[in-house]
């Protein structure tokens, strides 16, 4: 490709734009209507844990349906997909805000969280399209500091919006991005040729239902419900293993071809993605409660304090994306994770009376290797696969993020519920646990490919 080609795809603002607008308001909704359920429970006449619902809803939708977005992806075109879940989110948003019940908000979020999947499900396999193959590195940077940033300041801008207005302008303000992103897609994007013909709509429906019965099971765990969880279980197994069966006799046609997890870089990439989300959300759900109770800090402080990992994971995301042009995308993981061990580590280690500063350098150290993780772990998995498994790539990839997230905040329930206030120190225990695992699964990763490299020379 000549360097006037590069400039031109590089110039194409609007493209990069309407994925990450789109992509921010996808992000942030899974964690900006948090704070504000006291304020929904008390507007609804409903408790608190029944308010649950409207995070639940969104979760659960997204979750359930990414994969099968992914794959219509393949044969309607990643545009088409994308511009659909934009719209629904616009409209969903909106519906939000009207709403004057529970029922009807929890209706409208589990849309919105549709919306959602539609736009998370096909976004990496678009940057991929967007940026030149010299300039994917950046890309995927950029969205990892997108993604990561979203979700980590959903509770300090609702925080803000709650301070001066409704809980209903949390989904209002959605309303005008959606559309300015929607009118950007439609002008901007290219559409892409169908590459399939058929679409797996039993495949569909069985991940459909393992990922519901996924969030069963998470459910039962996190509200300790016995019931739930076993249900859950039997549920999983079974839809698992008939999903599994299913997809392995359809080879090439089924809606997750499951020769693309014969890759050990793509399928040891996916696994590290979901890992070091489980270890962000270990942290970011464990250490309010922390900050609050046991070391008597506000809230807008505990925002502050807070706002160093996302602050960290932008400045080196970005960076990381830069530096895989010159250095093996897996020596970079390999450096980020390390430094996530070793921030989480030091988080759970933290004196009894620490200082403010004390507090946010070994954040930084979490945002700092999150981000260098990240971005070349990303470019690993989208690279390592053909052009024709984009789409389900870009949409496993966003699975193992929210799997990771839902994994964490379980996680984290199941151990302030055992544990009280030292719920904390040991969810950053098992988010250092995770990254060192990450760490050990990343090095064998390198060392396979190093091997692989080897022998091509040797042949």
């Amino acid at each position: 490709m000549t360097t006037k080609n590069i400039k031109n795809e590089k110039l194409n603002i609007l493209a990069i734009l309407a994925v990450s607008l789109s992509t921010v308001i996808a992000v942030l909704d899974s964690t900006i209507a948090n704070v504000a359920l006291p304020d929904i429970a008390k507007d609804f006449g409903i408790s608190e844990s029944s308010s649950i619902l409207v995070i639940n809803a969104y979760q659960f939708a997204i979750i359930s349906s990414l994969l099968v977005f992914a794959a219509l992806g393949r044969k309607v075109g990643n545009k088409r997909i994308f511009t659909l879940g934009v719209f629904l989110f616009a409209f969903s948003s909106l519906g939000c805000a009207l709403s004057q019940t529970l029922n009807t908000l929890t209706f409208f979020r589990a849309i919105q969280g549709i919306g959602a999947a539609a736009i998370l499900s096909v976004n990496a396999a678009l940057i991929k399209t967007i940026y030149p193959s010299k300039l994917l590195g950046r890309g995927l940077g950029i969205n990892v500091m997108v993604v990561s940033v979203s979700a980590a300041a959903g509770p300090s801008i609702a925080s803000v919006i709650l301070s001066i207005a409704s809980w209903n302008w949390l989904f209002t303000i959605n309303v005008p991005i959606a559309c300015t992103s929607l009118l950007l897609c439609m002008i901007s994007l290219k559409s892409t040729k169908n590459t399939e013909n058929r679409f797996d709509s039993a495949g569909a429906g069985l991940v459909f239902m393992t990922f519901i019965s996924f969030s069963l099971f998470m459910l039962g765990v996190t509200n300790n419900n016995r019931t739930e969880v076993y249900l859950g279980v039997v549920l999983l197994a079974v839809l698992a293993i008939t999903f599994y069966v299913n997809q392995n006799i359809k080879g090439d046609s089924a809606l997750i071809p499951m020769t693309i997890f014969h890759n050990k870089t793509f399928s040891l990439s996916l696994l590290m993605s979901m890992l070091s989300y489980s270890t962000q959300l270990l942290a970011f759900v464990s250490l309010p409660f922390y900050f609050h109770n046991v070391l008597n800090r506000g809230v807008v402080e505990i925002g502050m304090l807070l706002t160093a990992w996302p602050l960290a994971t932008m400045l080196t995301s970005i960076v990381a994306g830069e530096v895989i042009k010159k250095i093996n995308p897996n020596l970079v993981a390999i450096s980020g994770l390390f430094l996530l061990s070793v921030g989480t580590m030091l988080m759970a280690l933290l004196s009894n009376e620490p200082s403010n500063i004390q507090i946010i350098w070994r954040v930084a150290i979490c945002g700092f290797g999150f981000g260098l993780f990240q971005s070349p772990n990303n470019y690993l998995i989208l690279t390592s696969i053909s052009d024709k498994h984009s789409c389900i790539a870009s949409g496993l990839l966003g699975s193992s993020r929210l799997i990771g997230q839902i994994i964490g905040s379980a996680l984290v329930a199941i151990f302030f519920n055992f544990y009280g206030n030292y719920g904390t120190v040991i969810s950053l225990f098992t988010g250092a646990f995770f990254s060192l695992l990450s760490l050990t699964v990343s090095y064998y990763r390198f060392k396979s490919n190093k091997k692989k490299i080897i022998l091509q020379k040797i042949a």
